[in-house]
Formats: structure tokens, C-alpha cells, sequence
């Protein structure tokens, strides 16, 4: 069993299973609680559940992970690289790709991953998400940063924990807001009854979730059936479906957003928008490079379905 000090890594106060996703980096949290479970790993030479919160003083002794006998292969995907150095590289996602495997997927393919594979380091990681710092819907497009190797990817994780990654998107949403800038400071969790979704939520059951929102444009389409307004959105938390819960909660949903949307204006934008998906699209992001040291800034133009839609808005 490999030693790991909390004190040397920084997480203090955070769940068992949370500090070895960092460590293992590409292992999924539900793996991990698998290996914890099974008493694979001990804290202070003392098995613990996968919620116990680590002291300052905590070493976490952990058996390596072993992989599963699926093998990720390199294929060739339209992913374009829009910046890439020996540490990292930022990838502007396509919508309907997801950003890795599922751990209990039959299919290996088709993935982010897959598309990067050949640029990682591949006895840095583990399991089948190797590289990945941060993910983005599979309906949402845009950018994502991909660690090369397992260094670039405990300070890529750092960066974010301290909420210094800049991340920008830009979405269409339903209707005027009554202030052209806001933010929304709302803790997000999982909704009571059906878990694959996200809420509002209280602070006792959610975690905290911030949205700066500012108004770019707005549309009054279809001889003012319906308004529109085309928003930047910074986020200095990273919760699951973050936006699109913000935006909803604010009675503003995404347009196209098929679980928390507007029924009626999604099928009215499919009919004479021809958009297929979720108008969200993750814009810009700013970081500093784990190779370089030096402050990167990357940003995606809207590809050309959302293109089409503005365009076809702006008439």
C-alpha cells in the first residue's frame, strides 16, 4: 500500500473518496468507494468509510487501482486543439460527444478521450478517465482542458478547487430578465426524486453555486411571440448542470434544454430555430499553464448551429 499525506496534499476537511479521485486522477469516486468498501484503503492504518472527513495529520495508505480489462483506444474524432503545450492541452468539444468513458460502459469508444489518448501520459493515470480535470455536458460545446500528465493534473485540480480557472459560456435563454446583470448565489444538490437531476436547493442539502450573468443581446422573433436573451455567463463554481439550474430557477431557462426548459419554446425552436439541442456553449477559458507558469486564455466561437440561430434571431 502506497502512503499519501494529507498534510502534503492539502485536504484537510475533505471526504475520503474525494481526496483518492484527486490522487488517482482518471478513477471515478464510485470505483474508489468499491476500493474503500472492500478495505483497500486505511487511514492511519485504520479502515474508514468513504464520507470520512480527513484531518490535518491523516496518511491515507491505498492499494494502487487496477483497470478494469477495458483498453481506451486513440481514434481519429473531430476535436480541434486550440492550444496545447507540453502540460496541457484545450480542446473546443463538439456537442453529442461525451467527455469519457463511463466505468461501467461496454463502449470505449466515441469519447473525448479517445480523440486526446495519443497526447496523454498513459502510466500517469488509471481507470478510464485519464487526463480529465473538469467535464461539460455532453450537449453543451466548447472548451475543456485535458491534463497531459499527472502532474499538470494535481495543479489543473488545484486551480479550480480555488475557484482561479476564469470559465465563461454563452447561452440563449428563454424571456427578458428583469436585470440585464445579476448574480445568482444559490447552493445547488440532487433532486428528491429523480437523482439524475440537479436543483436549487438548500445550504444543508446542496453546495454553493455562483453565476455572474450579463445580458449581450436581446430578441423579440416571430412578431413578438416570443423574446429571447443571448447572455455571457461566468461561473465560479463548477456544480453539475450549474447554469442550466441557475437559469431555470430564475424562470430564464436555456433554450433547447430538454430537463429543465420551457416544453413549449424548445419545440417552437426545433420547428423554426432548427436547433436540436441546448443553446450553451462554454466560451473562454483562462488558467495559468502548469508547464509555462504563464496565464493562458483561449476562446471558442459559437459553432454553426448556434451561429445559425443568432443569425436567423438577429433578422
Amino acid at each position: 500500500m502506497k502512503k499519501y499525506s494529507c498534510l502534503k496534499y492539502g485536504f484537510e476537511g475533505k471526504r475520503l473518496d474525494k481526496f483518492l479521485v484527486d490522487i488517482f486522477g482518471g478513477v471515478s469516486r464510485a470505483q474508489l468507494q468499491k476500493m474503500i468498501k472492500a478495505g483497500k484503503v486505511k487511514v492511519n492504518g485504520v479502515s474508514k468509510k468513504s464520507g470520512y472527513i480527513l484531518l490535518k495529520n491523516d496518511v491515507v495508505e491505498a492499494c494502487d487501482y487496477k483497470v478494469e480489462e477495458k483498453k481506451i483506444k486513440k481514434e481519429k474524432l473531430n476535436v480541434p486543439i486550440l492550444y496545447e503545450d507540453d502540460s496541457v492541452l484545450v480542446v473546443d468539444k463538439p456537442c453529442g460527444m461525451i467527455v469519457h468513458p463511463v466505468d461501467t460502459s461496454k463502449s470505449m469508444s466515441g469519447t473525448l478521450v479517445n480523440a486526446v489518448f495519443d497526447k496523454i501520459k498513459k502510466g500517469d493515470f488509471e481507470g478510464v478517465r485519464p487526463g480529465i480535470v473538469h467535464r461539460i455536458d455532453k450537449d453543451t460545446s466548447g472548451l475543456v482542458v485535458v491534463a497531459k500528465n499527472k502532474e499538470a493534473y494535481h495543479d489543473l485540480v488545484s486551480q479550480f478547487k480555488k475557484r482561479s480557472v476564469d470559465k465563461t459560456y454563452l447561452a440563449l435563454v428563454v424571456g427578458i430578465l428583469e436585470h440585464p446583470e445579476g448574480i445568482v448565489e444559490s447552493p445547488i444538490g440532487r433532486a428528491v426524486v429523480d437523482r439524475k437531476k440537479m436543483r436549487v436547493s438548500h445550504e444543508n442539502d446542496g453546495k454553493m453555486a455562483i453565476s455572474i450573468y450579463r445580458t449581450l443581446k436581446i430578441f423579440k422573433a416571430f412578431e413578438g411571440q416570443y423574446s429571447f436573451s443571448f447572455l455571457e455567463i461566468k461561473i465560479k463554481t463548477g456544480r453539475t448542470h450549474q447554469i442550466r439550474v441557475h437559469m431555470s430557477a430564475l424562470g430564464h431557462p436555456v433554450v433547447g434544454d430538454e430537463t429543465y426548459g420551457n416544453r413549449k419554446v424548445n419545440g417552437f425552436s426545433k420547428d423554426k430555430m432548427a436547433l436540436k439541442r441546448q443553446f450553451l456553449h462554454a466560451h473562454k477559458l483562462i488558467f495559468v499553464s502548469p508547464d509555462t507558469k504563464k496565464e493562458v486564455s483561449v476562446k471558442a466561437d459559437l459553432p454553426l448551429d448556434l451561429e445559425n440561430v443568432i443569425k436567423l434571431l438577429s433578422l
